[in-house]
């Protein structure tokens, strides 16, 4: 089954021969940034957009940000016939995968699309929901990531991701979540010379005193004895 691509951009013209260029894949055209988001919507229905920085109504770094807050493991390629200073900061601080100039180069851009899928394959090619969720909390574990966002990304409702989340993993989100921060934390004690504090926001709790409690509980050590006790063995 090919991948998908969906092209954002208000030229039709532009829309239609670009999507001949790129037979090799099914795509989908949106003329406008609420017809993209209609057809984002549907779960699982897109592998990568094609995004135009000029849009009706809505810039394209603009709509960006909102699909990389939706829908992350989704590969985003900007493209430009105005690639300004601001135009290119503002695709990078919006998280775009990648940045293509108009005129379109299209070896250019089958290259970059080929990797990136390629890349996000590891993600697309899990055999089921139990491995794709692992490695996207796993390659997420420095970042706060609530129920709400699972769901969002499965495109399930938050109260059937969370009872869906407890019965593949064996135990609730939550739980599962302050485990993976505990051995990230192990790994930091160990290997680093971070202040605790360092430590507790880059697994972001914002109260160091909180992860100081939750890692005793979890290891019956303090980090502080957790630490000596990695170097001195």
């Amino acid at each position: 089954m090919p991948f998908t691509l969906l092209i954002i951009d208000d030229d039709r013209i532009f829309c239609d021969e670009l999507c001949e260029t790129l037979d090799e894949y099914e795509t989908k055209i949106a003329l406008s940034p609420q017809q993209a988001l209609e057809i984002l919507s549907a779960p699982n229905s897109v592998d990568l957009v094609l995004l135009d920085v000029r849009l009706p109504g809505m810039w394209g770094t603009e709509l960006l940000k909102i699909i990389k807050s939706r829908y992350s493991r989704i590969s985003v390629i900007i493209m430009t016939a105005f690639a300004s200073k601001e135009v290119i900061v503002g695709a990078l601080r919006n998280q775009a995968d990648d940045f293509v100039e108009k005129p379109i180069d299209i070896i250019q851009l089958k290259e970059r699309i080929q990797n990136l899928l390629e890349t996000s394959g590891e993600i697309t090619n899990c055999s089921n929901d139990v491995e794709y969720l692992k490695y996207y909390l796993q390659k997420n574990e420095d970042k706060k990531i609530e129920i709400d966002d699972l769901a969002r990304l499965m495109g399930y409702t938050p109260k059937y991701m969370s009872r869906l989340f407890k019965q593949k993993m064996g135990t609730t989100f939550i739980e599962y979540r302050v485990n993976q921060k505990v051995e990230r934390a192990k790994r930091l004690l160990s290997t680093t010379d971070w202040p605790i504090k360092r430590i507790a926001y880059s697994i972001t709790y914002e109260n160091p005193e909180s992860f100081v409690r939750i890692f005793k509980k979890k290891t019956g050590y303090t980090p502080s004895q957790y630490r000596n006790k990695a170097i001195s063995s």
